[in-house]
């Protein structure tokens, strides 16, 4: 019975789970980017086709002939671009074979829809994926006939232009040796021809033919060239009709196709389809505000409800007082515990910053240190070239200091200097030495500047408590974090001249790489790092802002605490900016952090320029025992 009872009281919140659930699935659909993509270019498409139509019409009258093909070209490689883009927005919205969670969803859409009398029918899935083929299909018909238009007209102009140029030359040449007559015959029969090709209405073959043949036979010339070039000019001049013809056919082939209806069409429908989808997800959102309010009223009356049992909870303080006193004996154990537990953390937390330091110094020496080996070996082949080159002046040196002055043997040196001794060759060797023995003092000169920094960063040579510069030690923190930020970050330095504050140099060093390693982490590995320095007279102020990922309101208050971190399980320990924290409270200093999601991270920290000195190691407990 008592079984019963409680399935029958389950009941009531598993309904309500179930309706939240399905208002949620509703309200909170994917794809509204797709379907203004799918609606934009399916618009846009729409646009185009008839444009490219009529712009074969406008040439069936002569205007715009000479940028047809150009203008077509344009016109159907934009027109393809956006059905690509369509088609492609379409199989996001309405794909073929779909995941579980999306059939669940449309299915409770479906239902949701079936039961609100004022939602209009949209066509279905099918139905546009058919018009969608349909219009697909169409679309390679009429890009086919479009580019027949760009053929026929590429073979009507290139005929148009030989037979103007080759007119023109051959009247030329006739008009300069005196044959006007024939000249003005050429001349009228080629204008004639091509402005009665030039109308709208077709020309009949006879009478293009008339024209031509009239021409071919009042002309006669005697010159062989100037007949030869006018029997090409006469057929050039006959394939002119059946081009022009061939074009205007393919012109009224591609005027002829359905695609701008089918276009406008489904567009018309697709609009219906995303504006009740558009209107679904809206009355879901609805209902889901008012479904939450009333669960939240619910909950309140359970709250009223609950608050009558603190009474009976009161009654039982006085019984718990005991127990809580031997409770408080073994958590005082656990805090002792816990103690030693965050000393080993935060010294994790340090053998992390640790071992990406060494990560970054060990690219950053061994990148000098392979160009200054590689320096040295060719040094040496050099070298030892040199040395085998000059052995024949060495032996001549030795022959002199011998006194063997003879000259059989002087000739004889002499002719084995001459053979193995090149001036060009030993020039190039000597600059070659020259410059590699540059390139190797400066990397060196690198890695004593990265060890330098190194030990001037740990200050393990110096007093825990010193004077100290902050800009010193921004700038030994840019150079160990070098590898960091040599792959997109530009680092802008703004460092005014402040004094030298009493503090504990190596702990903040650990401060300024705790924090410029979060900014350039939070930047993704490229951006905007800025580091500023302020004096404030009595104090200190240092700025290290980002134009990072940014921080969100919610977690700004809590970026500060031991173990909050927003990094994924196992990349970090979330005491970074705990222990950044805790080393400006023990220097008497301030830590403001400012931050927009998506602008970037402005960390500011105060530091006085005077400070009690520690008097025990008490004031570091935590990092000082790791």
């Amino acid at each position: 019975m008592s079984r019963i009872k409680l399935l029958l009281a389950a009941l009531p919140i598993v309904g309500s789970l179930l309706t939240l659930a399905m208002l949620l699935a509703i309200s909170t659909q994917p794809g509204d980017a797709a379907a203004r993509r799918l609606d934009l270019a399916l618009r846009q498409a729409n646009e185009l086709a008839p444009r490219i139509v009529s712009l074969n019409a406008e040439s069936l009258a002569g205007a715009g002939l000479t940028d047809l093909a150009a203008a077509i070209t344009e016109l159907d490689g934009a027109f393809a671009e956006r059905l690509d883009l369509a088609n492609e927005a379409f199989a996001t919205l309405y794909p073929e074979n779909p995941a579980a969670g999306t059939q669940a969803r449309q299915l409770v859409s479906r239902w949701f829809d079936a039961i609100d009398i004022g939602a209009g029918d949209a066509a279905s899935a099918e139905a546009l994926r058919s018009d969608f083929a349909a219009v697909n299909a169409t679309a390679a018909v009429f890009r086919t006939r479009t580019d027949a238009v760009r053929r026929a007209h590429a073979r009507w102009q290139r005929l148009d232009r030989f037979v103007e140029s080759e007119s023109r030359g051959l009247v030329g040449d006739l008009r300069s040796r005196g044959a006007d007559d024939e000249a003005d015959r050429i001349f009228g029969a080629v204008q004639q021809l091509r402005e009665r090709l030039s109308r709208t209405i077709a020309v009949r073959p006879a009478e293009a033919d008339q024209i031509v043949s009239a021409m071919a036979q009042s002309v006669v010339l005697a010159d062989p060239d100037e007949a030869s070039r006018l029997r090409g000019l006469v057929a050039a001049m006959r394939d002119l009709r059946p081009s022009r013809g061939a074009l205007r056919d393919a012109e009224e082939a591609l005027a002829d196709s359905p695609l701008p209806g089918l276009l406008t069409g489904l567009r018309e429908q697709v609009a219906a389809g995303l504006l009740q989808r558009s209107s679904t997800i809206g009355d879901a959102r609805v209902l889901l505000n008012v479904y939450t309010a009333s669960l939240l009223l619910v909950l309140v009356y359970f709250g009223l409800r609950l608050r009558g049992s603190y009474a009976e909870l009161g009654r039982s303080y006085e019984q718990l007082e005991v127990r809580v006193e031997e409770r408080t004996r073994d958590l005082v154990r656990a805090n002792e515990e816990l103690k030693e537990s965050q000393v080993q953390l935060v010294q994790a937390e340090k053998m992390s910053s640790l071992g990406q330091l060494v990560a970054g110094v060990m690219h950053e020496i061994n990148t000098p240190l392979m160009y200054v080996r590689s320096n040295v070996d060719t040094c040496a082949d050099n070298i030892t070239a040199l040395a085998e080159g000059f052995s024949p002046a060495v032996e001549l040196a030795s022959a002199l200091r011998q006194g063997r002055t003879d000259k059989a043997t002087l000739q004889q040196h002499l002719l084995a200097m001459k053979k193995g001794i090149d001036p060009e060759e030993i020039d190039l060797s000597l600059e070659e030495i020259t410059q590699l023995t540059i390139d190797t003092q400066e990397g060196l000169e690198q890695i004593s500047e990265l060890v330098q920094s190194l030990k001037d960063f740990s200050r393990l040579d110096r007093a825990d408590e010193d004077r100290f510069d902050v800009r010193e030690g921004l700038e030994k923190t840019l150079t160990i974090t070098r590898n960091l930020l040599k792959y997109g970050v530009e680092v802008v330095k703004d460092f005014g001249d402040v004094p030298r504050i009493l503090c504990a140099p190596s702990r903040l060093n650990q401060v300024f790489i705790n924090m410029v390693t979060n900014a350039v982490q939070a930047m993704d590995g490229e951006g905007r790092l800025e580091l500023a320095t302020r004096d404030l007279g009595d104090a200190v102020q240092v700025v290290i802002s980002d134009t990072g990922c940014g921080i969100p309101p919610e977690h700004l208050s809590k970026i500060t605490d031991p173990f909050f971190t927003t990094k994924p399980v196992g990349e970090g320990t979330g005491l970074g900016m705990s222990i950044v924290r805790q080393i400006i409270d023990e220097h008497g200093g301030e830590l403001d952090i400012a931050s927009e999601v998506g602008v970037g991270t402005v960390m500011t920290v105060t530091l006085p320029v005077e400070r009690a000195p520690r008097d025990s190691a008490e004031d570091f407990p935590a990092e000082e025992a790791a």
